[in-house]
């Protein structure tokens, strides 16, 4: 028997094109349990930073796939304003829902890292997605200059 809250089972008609399909959710609230690397097992490094790296994992409990950035506070603490940086970041990545920015599911810490646990298929296009923006405000950086001194 489930409880009332935490399933829903239903039929729903398609917004485009034609038929149904059927969605069967059930979960159990997990807001009071604290997370840890250990409810996690990790499957394969995706990219390395300057402050951590970034793994795929799968959670224990539902099996299901993340992308886990750790942040190694040692290094963020060294240099100023990254604090406000990663903390400005969590808090983005958790209340923006937006197609270009992957979603924060977890965090959490211990005590020498921070962890974020985002949704793992959008993790190459956000990566993608950053190094184009970095790409092209370095690009602009370079040719700024020349075109100021072309102008003059």
């Amino acid at each position: 028997m489930h409880d009332i809250k935490n399933a829903s089972d239903q039929w729903y008609n398609a917004t485009a094109g034609c038929g149904s399909f059927h969605l069967k959710i059930d979960f159990k609230p997990s807001r009071n349990e604290s997370l840890s690397i250990e409810d996690f097992d990790l499957l394969r490094v995706v990219g390395k930073g300057s402050f951590g790296k970034v793994m795929q994992v799968r959670k224990k409990d539902t099996q299901r796939i993340y992308a886990l950035k750790t942040i190694r506070k040692a290094h963020i603490a060294q240099r100023p304003g990254e604090i406000n940086h990663i903390l400005a970041e969590r808090t983005v990545l958790a209340l923006v829902n937006n197609p270009f920015i992957v979603p924060l599911k977890f965090s959490f810490q211990s005590p020498d890292k921070l962890y974020l646990v985002m949704s793992f298929g959008n993790v190459i296009v956000h990566s993608s997605f950053c190094a184009l923006i970095k790409w092209r405000s370095q690009r602009r950086r370079a040719f700024l200059p020349f075109a100021t001194r072309r102008k003059i």
